[in-house]
């Protein structure tokens, strides 16, 4: 049953990765958010957990959840990291419109009208949906084990 998958098997993370992935024109599957760099080092360590996984079924539901941690503090360093904030973070995927923030400096302010700029238009909110759910509930797991605010630049 699909529904009894967790992390890296789950319908949640599959068809949040799913368009990100494209075939380059030698036939490859590439994930299109990750440098040649951090791909080889983030598939090693899933490569990893997937053979413990494997190996020790003890330790497979841990190995999965292990292999979601990974993926999601990647893809949320990544997006703090370019978005600047959770606030530009949010307009960009559409959970808030920037222009509205009232209490911002001016230097924040603008960074925030540059995102929102960016932003999904409210018809096309509904196309970035499963984004929208995966990165909040990256959020949640990822909640008490690191503070991405401090990947925020100001």
């Amino acid at each position: 049953d699909e529904n009894n998958y967790v992390g890296a098997c789950s319908a949640e993370f599959c068809s949040a990765l799913s368009p990100l992935i494209e075939r380059s024109p030698c036939g490859e599957l590439t994930l299109t958010l990750l440098s040649t760099s951090s791909a080889d080092g983030l598939l090693k360590w899933v490569a990893h957990l997937l053979a413990i996984g494997n190996d020790l079924p003890l330790v497979s539901a841990d190995a999965t959840k292990a292999i979601m941690t990974v993926f999601d503090l990647y893809f949320l360093t990544v997006l703090r990291i370019c978005a600047s904030s959770r606030t530009n973070e949010d307009v960009l995927i559409g959970l808030g419109r920037g222009s509205s923030v009232q209490s911002l400096s001016s230097s924040l302010m603008s960074v925030t009208m540059e995102a929102d700029a960016c932003a999904p238009l409210p018809s096309e909110v509904e196309g970035v949906a499963t984004l929208q759910r995966f990165i909040q509930h990256s959020r949640r797991r990822l909640d008490r084990m690191v503070n991405l605010d401090k990947f925020q630049t100001t």
